[in-house]
């Protein structure tokens, strides 16, 4: 400094303290803030700082949980690399308040009387309010709580109120109850030796099935004594359950039956969303019970189920080589029967000749019939085909209008001639003898209905198969 143009100097020392190490040593201990808690409670106290740790009560984690009973310091030592460093943190312990609602109490019927708590900063009582005093006026023995604050900590206390009857008698008519529309309740009355109701019934109990809320008074007699008290009955409306309208719908179909006038909703299905979806076999009926503030309602709703009649389709004709196999594929009913003596669906067949196969299938009780053709081709082999048979077969004109020509030639053996219709209905029955060596005949389709004929020639060994359509 300069004073008078002339200079003087001075040297003050400040000196840095932490823990142990100052802070160049690069290790700075870390406790945490002071903190308050409530007596009972538990805290979570956690370090920084280093990469070890060493606490007063002898843990060594990062973070400790502690409940101490009284106000405590708790010291951490804190190292890293051989440097250590301490700190502390104070965990402050606040008693918890003694609450006090004062001394359960006994009042007049009717009277009110003032509750005091005593104890706390700040209150909260079981009736909302938040005041010191409370005014109440209970009809019956009713407990009352106060949750009492100070300092940040809580404790509770109750006090019960008794109402007497300053005559000596206290009636008591039950408890207010809710019933649905059409419901019965019993009522029972106490607190005398002898009542009487305001409907005039005078037992002790009575059932009574209001059509709409309806407040009920009981006079309880004792001793040339008595006491009046009420009970109210709400009514609620029963709701309406709607199931929707009956509906029909073919064998197979699905169909979602809408639900409406209820909260909650059972299907005798077991279901419990409000719209189902169904898809019955048979005509059903579906029962849905609702309900809404606690009273039931159940609708009904039919599902016609008409079934189909059975439309037998044994496939589309089919052409194979000599020795393979095909699968015919049936379709249209519920049971399956196939001329080959199959009961499945489906077969695989390995005809050597050209082959009808006829389904029979059967539904509600009803039949339809169909055929397939398997035409068996050489495919070239002309040796095998030599080998079987030397017999042509030739049926003309396709389609006709009604005269039917049909040609066997190089006959070597005898055979039957069937012509039927798809239905399985014989036309015609015949015989070409093994004399014919080149045979036609003549017949006359018109008198029968149009459409598509089978003419078969077969014996033990061979069967020859075409369709002919009659327009």
């Amino acid at each position: 400094g300069a004073k008078n143009g002339c200079e003087a100097s001075d040297t003050v020392e400040v000196i840095v303290k932490s823990g142990s190490n100052p802070p160049s040593s690069g290790v700075t201990a870390n406790a945490g803030s002071d903190v308050e808690i409530c007596e009972g409670e538990s805290i979570t106290l956690t370090a920084s700082g280093g990469s070890s740790y060493e606490w007063s009560n002898g843990e060594t984690t990062k973070s400790i949980t502690v409940t101490p009973k009284t106000t405590t310091t708790y010291t951490v030592t804190v190292s890293d690399n051989g440097v250590s460093d301490n700190d502390e943190v104070v965990i402050t312990v606040n008693k918890l308040p003694t609450i006090d609602a004062g001394s359960d109490v006994s009042i007049d019927q009717g009277d009110s009387v003032t509750l005091t708590a005593t104890g706390g900063d700040s209150y909260l009582w079981s009736t909302g309010e938040t005041s010191a005093s409370i005014t109440v006026s209970p009809n019956i023995t009713t407990n009352y709580t106060v949750v009492g604050s100070k300092n940040g900590c809580e404790a509770t206390d109750t006090i019960t109120v008794i109402p007497t009857s300053s005559k000596g008698i206290t009636a008591n008519a039950g408890a207010d109850v809710e019933i649905c529309m059409g419901e019965s309740i019993v009522l029972t009355a106490s607190g005398g030796d002898s009542y009487k109701w305001s409907n005039g019934a005078t037992t002790k109990s009575i059932t009574v099935t209001p059509k709409s809320t309806t407040s009920y008074t009981v006079i309880a007699y004792k001793d040339n004594l008595s006491d009046t008290d009420e009970v109210v009955v709400a009514v609620n409306r029963l709701p309406e359950a709607d199931a929707g309208s009956n509906v029909t719908i073919y064998a197979g179909q699905s169909v979602t039956l809408t639900g409406a006038g209820g909260d909650t909703y059972l299907w005798s299905t077991g279901a419990t969303s409000k719209n189902i979806e169904v898809s019955p076999m048979k005509t059903q009926i579906y029962q849905l019970t609702v309900n809404k503030n606690g009273c039931e309602d159940s609708d009904s709703v039919q599902v016609t189920v008409i079934p189909y009649d059975p439309d037998a389709n044994a496939g589309e004709d089919i052409n194979i080589c000599y020795g393979e196999s095909t699968t015919l594929r049936g379709s249209g009913g519920e049971v399956f029967k196939w001329s080959n003596g199959a009961t499945t669906k489906n077969i695989i067949v390995s005809p050597t000749r050209t082959t009808v196969y006829e389904l029979e299938v059967m539904r509600n009780g009803k039949t339809d019939i169909d055929t397939v053709v398997v035409n068996v081709d050489f495919c070239g082999n002309e040796e095998i085909k030599n080998e079987l048979s030397d017999t042509t077969f030739k049926v003309f004109p396709n389609p006709t209008n009604g005269i039917l020509n049909i040609n066997v030639n190089q006959v070597k053996k005898d055979y039957n001639l069937d012509v039927f219709s798809l239905n399985g209905s014989v036309v015609y029955k015949g015989e070409i003898k093994a004399t014919d060596s080149n045979l036609t005949k003549h017949i006359d389709l018109s008198r029968f209905v149009n459409g598509v004929y089978i003419v078969r020639l077969y014996n033990t060994d061979e069967n020859y198969v075409k369709k002919v359509v009659r327009i």
